[in-house]
């Protein structure tokens, strides 16, 4: 299922996969919502 998001104020597409373990952006979407990446230990 896809879903219509805003974040930090620009509109996206995000698909919701609820047997998902894991989420995943592009580097070009996650430049053009201004995220910032950082590593978690797991």
């Amino acid at each position: 299922m896809y879903v219509e998001a805003l974040v930090n104020g620009k509109a996206t597409k995000a698909l919701v996969d609820t047997g998902a373990t894991h989420n995943f952006v592009s580097e070009d979407e996650a430049r053009r919502l201004e995220l910032q990446a950082s590593k978690e230990g797991g």
